[in-house]
């Protein structure tokens, strides 16, 4: 008899993975395919570009996932993920030398601006304890179904945000930082981590991406132990544990229509999977 999955995921990014993971741990029987040779989409490590480095294709160091419960609801580590805690979690040296650091504890990252900026160093303070619970509350929020009601109960309960810190969230990260810090150093030290997750620093609204300074202050960054592709290896390993199926050099010719829905999958190698569900990984 011809297998009919309940879910077939095309691209094998992180996203789709994840999606995949719990599918399969839920028992439903899911097939991921990704065109490449290797999964995991930017979240990958190759060891074929610079002879004797791996080199992180995107994602280098993870902090949202450690925010989640799923490397334990995956089991990631059972499957060979390890992590390291990064602590100083950057540098930035000075061209006439010296340098600060952005380290977990927030006095020493403030002792180390003091050596370059006195007056930022006592501005990024205030910065960060002003964010603080605004920047949890919004991280919590995360965690919940994207609806209304979840979106105000996880901010039940707390004072309003000064109006400084509304401003700056709605702003460009850019305007934000030159109205609050003065050495172009930590101007752009401030900017380069707001900038990691793709906007502008003009850009209105793109604020916000200053709190990720907040969340590697209460809750630390990590890299995977053997590059940041371990993640989505562990994942395919997991998926496959759980009974899933993970398609390497697995391109998609087209996906077949019936009835108005999405139907079937044909590689270009002329395989055939039908699914109750198709999910492009691009999207999950």
């Amino acid at each position: 008899m011809k297998t009919i999955y309940d879910a077939l995921i095309v691209g094998g990014g992180h996203n789709a993975l994840t999606t995949a993971g719990y599918m399969a741990k839920a028992g439903y029987k899911v097939a991921v395919f990704e065109r490449r040779g290797a999964i995991g989409g930017a979240v990958c490590t190759e060891d074929n570009i610079l002879p004797g480095y791996k080199v992180d294709v995107g994602s280098g160091v993870h902090i949202m996932i450690h925010l989640t419960p799923v490397v334990r609801d995956l089991e990631l580590e059972m499957h060979g993920l390890e992590y390291l805690e990064m602590n100083p979690i950057a540098y930035f040296p000075l061209p006439e030398g010296g340098g600060f650091g952005l380290y977990r504890d927030l006095e020493q990252t403030c002792s180390s601006i003091a050596a370059v900026s006195p007056e930022d160093a006592v501005a990024y303070r205030k910065f960060v304890q002003s964010w603080d619970g605004f920047a949890d509350k919004l991280f919590s929020a995360f965690q919940k179904a994207p609806t209304p009601v979840n979106l105000i109960s996880s901010f039940a309960g707390t004072k309003p945000p000064e109006m400084d810190l509304l401003r700056g969230v709605v702003q460009s990260y850019g305007h934000y930082i030159r109205a609050h810090f003065k050495h172009p150093a930590v101007q752009s030290a401030l900017a380069w981590m707001a900038a990691q997750s793709g906007p502008a620093p003009h850009e209105i609204g793109a604020g916000g991406f200053l709190m990720w300074h907040v969340v590697l202050h209460r809750h630390g960054a990590k890299r995977a132990v053997g590059g940041s592709g371990a993640l989505t290896k562990a994942m395919a390993a997991s998926i496959e544990h759980f009974g899933g199926e993970v398609h390497l050099n697995a391109p998609v010719a087209r996906i077949e229509l019936e009835g108005g829905r999405a139907k079937r999958v044909i590689l270009t190698d002329g395989r055939t999977f039908e699914g109750r569900v198709i999910v492009s990984g691009a999207h999950v």
